[in-house]
């Protein structure tokens, strides 16, 4: 059971944004728990008035009521204005933004925390990975070799109601990964210390898994996600020659039957004085690797 306490979030939203208070919820658990298992606002509305029974009251203004003590509605106020009230120790704050935007994939490399020596899977690479995956909502994920995680960030965007295991042996890119999931607020994404494959072995059966990098291990890596899951969907990077024909020979060993090779060779623009030059990046191949159900 996890708790979320009331003043400790608000102080991470933003202060200049108005925000509308919308329910602060005393001391339900069960409330609390839908929160975080990511259920839509009108699946937890409709289980809290029937759980609760009489305890929730609608109102005609902001939220709901909760007897003669219950908490008052504010209106709209800033971040800042709330973090000065006080509040039942156990509280939910459930915010809707009448102005949130659906999530698409790609998001600008800037906007993660990054390092100089903890590699970061680029935008352009992300979106045609992703689009590869093809992530559902209630998808378990495995980002291997993570680095700064910026797949792992996306994957848990996409996957609300999943779980996103982000597998990182570096420390470096373990602190950079703590602070872009800080910094995304994903609460579906764990971050798991060690090496592939022994730190992945006590992890649920992946749905899909990313593998960025896998520090010589790839064979045994691709070996325990079809021990785990036989149809797990894989899509797996390339910078290297050794690394394709090793892909290649994966393809042949573990009969996939399903199996997608794409060469990504991107050129970006960059300036030089009063012009605009194209700089290529490094070919990236991708595989997508799925075995049919039966497949051995």
């Amino acid at each position: 059971m996890k708790t979320i306490y009331v003043k400790d979030m608000v102080q991470k939203l933003l202060q200049t944004k108005r925000i509308k208070w919308k329910k602060v919820v005393p001391a339900m658990a069960l409330f609390t728990a839908m929160f975080f298992l990511g259920r839509e606002v009108a699946e937890i509305r409709a289980q809290a008035r029937q759980t609760s029974g009489s305890l929730l009251t609608e109102t005609e203004d902001w939220g709901l009521g909760f007897g003669a003590e219950g908490q008052k509605p504010t209106g709209n106020a800033t971040a800042a204005e709330l973090a000065g009230k006080t509040f039942a120790p156990l509280s939910v704050l459930l915010i809707e933004n009448e102005n949130a935007r659906p999530f698409t994939p790609g998001l600008p490399d800037d906007a993660f925390q990054r390092g100089e020596a903890v590699p970061m899977t680029k935008r352009e690479v992300r979106c045609c990975a992703l689009s590869h995956l093809a992530l559902t909502a209630e998808a378990v994920c495995w980002d291997v070799g993570a680095g700064t995680g910026s797949v792992s960030i996306e994957m848990a965007l996409l996957a609300r109601k999943g779980r996103v295991y982000a597998i990182e042996k570096s420390e470096n890119a373990l602190a950079l990964l703590a602070e872009n999931r800080r910094s995304f607020h994903v609460s579906n994404l764990e971050i798991v210390p060690g090496r592939a494959p022994e730190a992945c072995r006590e992890l649920p059966a992946p749905t899909h898994v990313f593998i960025g990098g896998s520090t010589g291990s790839l064979r045994e890596i691709v070996a325990l996600v079809l021990e785990k899951n036989p149809n797990a969907r894989l899509v797996l990077t390339a910078v290297t020659l050794e690394s394709v024909a090793e892909m290649d020979r994966l393809i042949k060993e573990f009969h996939f039957t399903d199996t997608d090779v794409t060469c990504l060779n991107v050129s970006c623009a960059r300036e030089l004085g009063p012009y605009h030059l194209m700089t290529a990046q490094n070919p990236v191949y991708l595989f997508t690797l799925q075995r049919r159900e039966g497949a051995v």
